[in-house]
């Protein structure tokens, strides 16, 4: 399992933990939406933040890279939409 949060440029100096949780919020909500990933949301110590669990026996290298690739992608549009003011910051 990995747990990961969104941190955008700057990052926790620039921005306060809460509006770094609504950008994790904001994210998960957009990934979760879809139905070719599962992540789950948990908090760490008043941080919001994603686990990507992989621990199925079919499991293949192919599924991880192909996971993180939509995980980069909605990540980059999801902080995209913060730096242009669509995402509480």
């Amino acid at each position: 399992m990995s747990v990961f949060r969104l941190n955008p440029p700057g990052g926790e100096d620039a921005y306060s933990t809460e509006s770094l949780n609504q950008l994790n919020n904001s994210f998960y909500k957009a990934i979760s939406a879809r139905d070719d990933i599962m992540l789950t949301q948990t908090s760490l110590n008043g941080r919001n933040s994603i686990r990507f669990a992989i621990g199925a026996v079919r499991t293949e290298e192919v599924h991880v890279r192909n996971a993180f690739k939509l995980i980069e992608e909605q990540a980059a549009k999801t902080i995209e939409s913060m730096l242009k003011g669509h995402v509480s910051a």
